[in-house]
């Protein structure tokens, strides 16, 4: 299941791609891609690629919630926010569960900006 929750990030992906922002579109494909290979290969390569990506996506989503404050980039933010705690709790109890559901609220959280930007 950790693999194809990552299918979440297509919808911020493809508006990305739709709306013209490229780098947002590049970030959004290649952390689907990264995280999908990551957890394919049991979390045993790809950690590194995994990491920068995600990372690279939480800066822009940062810099959205910033510069283009408002209802939809305010939504981002709850989920994103309820998207860490599901992190934190994937750290303690039922992995596989609650990362997947980290995945499924950080693609709403994205497509979120994504529709802010």
């Amino acid at each position: 299941m950790l693999v194809w929750t990552n299918a979440a990030f297509l919808p911020a992906a493809l508006v990305a791609w739709h709306k013209d922002l490229f780098f947002a579109a590049f970030a959004y494909t290649c952390l689907l891609f990264a995280s999908a290979l990551y957890h394919a290969f049991a979390e045993r390569q790809f950690s590194a690629l995994d990491r920068a990506c995600a990372y690279t996506v939480m800066g822009w989503n940062t810099y959205v919630f910033i510069t283009c404050f408002g209802v939809l980039s305010l939504t981002g933010a709850v989920f994103a926010a309820i998207a860490l705690c599901t992190y934190a709790l994937a750290r303690r109890h039922s992995y596989r569960k609650w990362h997947s559901v980290w995945h499924v609220l950080s693609g709403c959280a994205g497509l979120s900006f994504v529709l802010a930007a």
